[in-house]
């Protein structure tokens, strides 16, 4: 990483957690099976906010979300000929143009990263602003930030920087409808791993705040720790607590990313988070992380495994 680039990360400041909450919407895309996640993201979702959710999905996602979707969800169906036709603006090859593209194609499609732009556009001019997330998303407490800057990113937090660069593309909040466009020009022209890579010069051009420790947790933070220890111990390791509420490093923790059901190339990275994130809500004396858990274990998971989600 260039020189200027560290200075940057180090004195971007960090968004507060303290209201008053200003967030107007939330948007997301769920493409195919796996777009089935969203299912799960909507309904954490609505235990804590009512504000409108714009969703991105195809045919074959919104058949198994239909009867998921909760109030205030305003679709755009996108057409297979829409996807088709955003594939060919890439080379067949990924390869040549993102580091392991070619390897990682089957997980991030590039036409499909590409809605993500078009959905937080849509709830940008919309609403005024938007935290686009992926569907992948559980969110175990509520966005109580009062935003003041035009775009909020969430750090990986890992020691050393990995090919994704320093930023996490599944947690972006903008208020500018310049910022879709931006970021879609440089996911095509500007970034070394698909659309994540670009988001490390994001602060050069747009004030910029990072979202806190509680926000994102993810495999990032997770896939070192030695699978064999307990998640007891992980979360130990990590910070977390799950008592009367869960908390991380003594703030509340806002949100994990996750995917319940993973593909074969995502269940090693992936098995130490999804431990935790379990633990954390069977020890939480929160009633809305038991009630979580409850259409995570009695709803989500008996349908992911009829669709086939996990399955490559």
């Amino acid at each position: 990483m260039e020189l200027a680039e560290q200075e940057r990360l180090q004195t971007t400041d960090v968004q507060s957690d303290v209201g008053p909450p200003n967030l107007e919407s939330f948007s997301t895309v769920a493409v195919g099976k796996e777009g089935y996640e969203a299912a799960v993201l909507m309904h954490s979702i609505r235990q804590y906010s009512d504000k409108p959710i714009f969703l991105f999905a195809d045919e074959a996602a919104l058949n198994l979300l239909v009867k998921r979707l909760p109030s205030g969800v305003e679709v755009t169906e996108v057409p297979s000929e829409v996807l088709k036709e955003r594939r060919k603006e890439f080379p067949e090859n990924l390869s040549e143009v993102w580091r392991r593209g070619k390897e990682l194609s089957s997980l991030f499609p590039p036409e499909i990263l590409s809605l993500k732009m078009d959905a937080m556009l849509k709830a940008i001019k919309r609403t005024g602003n938007t935290l686009f997330v992926d569907a992948d998303i559980v969110f175990t407490g509520p966005i109580s930030c009062n935003f003041t800057t035009p775009l909020v990113l969430s750090p990986h937090f890992e020691d050393v920087t990995s090919i994704g660069g320093e930023y996490n593309a599944g947690y972006v909040y903008s208020s500018s409808d310049e910022f879709p466009y931006y970021w879609k020009q440089k996911f095509e022209d500007d970034s070394s791993f698909f659309e994540q890579e670009c988001m490390t010069r994001f602060p050069f051009n747009f004030d910029t705040r990072t979202f806190s420790k509680s926000h994102n947790v993810g495999l990032w933070r997770t896939r070192h720790l030695d699978p064999r220890r307990s998640p007891q111990m992980h979360m130990k390791e990590l910070g977390i607590k799950s008592l009367e509420d869960v908390t991380i490093w003594g703030e509340k923790l806002v949100s994990f990313h996750l995917h319940l059901r993973p593909k074969l190339l995502q269940r090693d990275p992936s098995y130490n988070i999804v431990n935790v994130f379990y633990e954390s809500m069977k020890r939480s004396a929160n009633e809305k992380h038991k009630e979580l858990l409850r259409f995570i274990n009695n709803e989500y998971i008996p349908d992911a495994f009829m669709y086939g989600l996990g399955e490559d």
